[in-house]
């Protein structure tokens, strides 16, 4: 996904930051002289407790640069993870670019992992502008993993949230179809119904006013059968389904496709005036 010129300006160098060795040695000399001068009468020879201040204010002066390289060591850390889940993804390697995500403090879950990985493809690639040069996660301030698993997990529910929108719509669109494609067993086709002209028969098949003509039936009211008939079409039911679950035969549902088509009509109609 990303080059090694990429890499180098992520990181800044190939090699991890060290740290400041004189801080390991002075709070390893600092820690046993206390645990010594614990162990001694009193009163305390001055020498050593003089040494030992000594050695307390220079791991004093030394503990701001070395907290500092240790937040250097973990961004560098976080980052060469990124750029490996990044080069993961590239060689469609899910399970290693799993390990990132795991390490994110996301748990393990067979409806949520495939989201995960598409939107940690779309973090690490996301830009501030169509113009910026930039990834984003690159300008972080602070922890890199923090903000990966905030945005890997927005990102991931924004796409279930797109998913069950798609559904939704694709449910609507199977309900709208209804309206005008499936009759009841045993239902004619009077001449109340072919009555219409040809041309108003094909603006019925425009989807756009086969959904306002099903919101402007949901906005009169429906009986309460006919209502379930609606709801439960556009859950994904077929009419048979839809029929058996409410349990009043066919008539509701015949009821509510002639108040959609009739709903039709009065478009077609306006459309025309």
């Amino acid at each position: 996904m990303f080059g090694g010129l990429f890499r180098l300006a992520v990181l800044g160098s190939p090699e991890a930051p060290r740290l400041d060795a004189r801080f390991g040695v002075l709070l390893t000399e600092v820690r046993a002289g206390v645990e010594y001068v614990a162990r001694l009468p009193r009163p305390l020879p001055s020498e050593l407790i003089d040494d030992l201040a000594r050695k307390l204010k220079e791991l004093n002066d030394v503990a701001p640069t070395w907290a500092r390289q240790v937040n250097d060591l973990y961004v560098w850390h976080a980052r060469s993870w990124a750029l490996s889940a990044a080069d993961a993804l590239a060689r469609k390697d899910p399970e290693s670019a799993l390990a990132f995500i795991r390490m994110l403090g996301l748990r393990p879950d067979a409806k949520w992992d495939g989201h995960r990985l598409f939107a940690l493809a779309h973090v690490l690639r996301s830009r501030r502008g169509s113009k910026d040069r930039h990834v984003r996660w690159t300008e972080i301030i602070g922890d890199p993993l923090a903000y990966f698993a905030v945005a890997v997990g927005r990102q991931a529910a924004r796409l279930q949230r797109d998913l069950d929108d798609w559904s939704a719509l694709h449910r609507r669109e199977c309900a709208i179809d209804l309206v005008d494609e499936v009759n009841a067993p045993g239902e004619r086709w009077g001449r109340r119904h072919l009555e219409e002209p040809p041309d108003m028969i094909d603006d019925a098949r425009d989807r756009a006013r086969k959904h306002r003509a099903l919101a402007n039936v949901r906005a009169r009211g429906l009986p309460k059968e006919q209502e379930q008939i609606r709801q439960l079409l556009e859950a994904g039911y077929t009419p048979a389904e839809a029929v058996a679950a409410v349990g009043k035969g066919w008539s509701p549902f015949q009821a509510f496709q002639r108040k959609a088509r009739n709903e039709l009509r009065r478009e077609s109609v306006s459309r025309k005036g």
